[in-house]
């Protein structure tokens, strides 16, 4: 059997220079939201709720293998570091997967259901060392959307509320909560995460 290669030329040159067409990085093109500026290895964010500020700054993520029970985890990691004033803030997503997410929505997990936690699901962490220490907000479901997917890239959004426990009077905790939400666009790198 013969193909014409006039047939397969024709939809891909008229992909490149009427639509515009990207054909090295898959991607959501329908969604208003993913067509975010941001530089390379960078992101933003707001949080909203027991706490508002808004930050910024380096995106990347990586696959590491925990030797403990050689399974694959994969990390996105939005970190703002002050270094000087010792501060930092930082959002994490991690699941148990060897590959990098694909464009999708991925819902995130419940973490105040740990007993109900799918393995293969993200779950995301907000580190904040400005609220009276550092405390580790704890996601309870919310949307991390990839809008585009490559080897080396990831953008995309997100969106979770969170909560953490603080101490109070008399010995009790007291729930508080947050709402993070952003956009990213992340390249492979080093999380600096290291699992023993």
């Amino acid at each position: 059997m013969r193909v014409n290669i006039r047939v397969i030329f024709l939809p891909v040159l008229t992909c490149l220079l009427l639509l515009g067409c990207d054909l090295t990085e898959p991607s959501d093109e329908t969604s208003p939201e993913c067509g975010t500026d941001l530089a390379k290895g960078s992101f933003e964010a707001e949080i909203s709720g027991y706490v508002d500020k808004s930050f910024q700054g380096e995106a990347v993520f990586e696959t590491l293998l925990d030797i403990t029970t050689s399974n694959h985890i994969f990390f996105l990691m939005l970190s703002d570091i002050e270094v000087a004033g010792d501060k930092y803030r930082s959002i994490m997503f991690e699941r148990r997967r060897h590959s990098t997410p694909g464009v999708g929505r991925y819902n995130l997990a419940n973490l105040e259901k740990p007993h109900a936690l799918d393995r293969g699901k993200f779950i995301a962490f907000f580190d904040d060392t400005e609220i009276s220490g550092k405390f580790r907000f704890k996601s309870t479901g919310g949307v991390l959307k990839i809008c585009s997917s490559y080897n080396k890239v990831l953008k995309g959004v997100f969106d979770f509320p969170a909560y953490e426990l603080i101490s109070a009077e008399g010995g009790e905790y007291e729930k508080v909560e947050v709402r993070i939400t952003g956009a990213f666009h992340a390249e492979a790198g080093d999380t600096g995460i290291i699992i023993f």
